[in-house]
């Protein structure tokens, strides 16, 4: 005779962890980000991400109200675009916005 023993506290840790990732991945794959969302999917601070990303018309947002709400495919390939503008640059990506700012204040003047 075959005799099983379950240790429930054991389950129940195991459970609470599966539930835990299936909804990081739940998480992870929403389709609409708010702000708070994409300063941690792009560990940034929202200063930074407003220093970098929203002046640009390249950066596709949806304004709700008073919030912006981010489309987290767009988010992707902008991300891509930019991470291989700043390798073209040398890296600075500070030092290229600075100058994406100033050749857009020259061709609206």
């Amino acid at each position: 005779m075959i005799e099983i023993k379950i240790d429930e506290d054991e389950l129940r840790s195991i459970y609470l962890v599966e539930v835990q990732r299936r909804l990081d991945k739940i998480e992870s794959e929403s389709l609409l980000m708010t702000g708070a969302e994409l300063k941690k999917y792009l560990n940034l601070s929202w200063p930074t991400i407003s220093e970098l990303f929203l002046w640009r018309d390249d950066f596709k947002r949806i304004k709700v109200g008073s919030k912006y709400l981010f489309f987290k495919p767009d988010v992707d390939v902008f991300i891509e675009k930019w991470v291989r503008e700043i390798e073209v640059a040398g890296g600075d990506a500070k030092s290229l916005n600075r100058v994406r700012k100033a050749k857009q204040q020259r061709e609206i003047v």
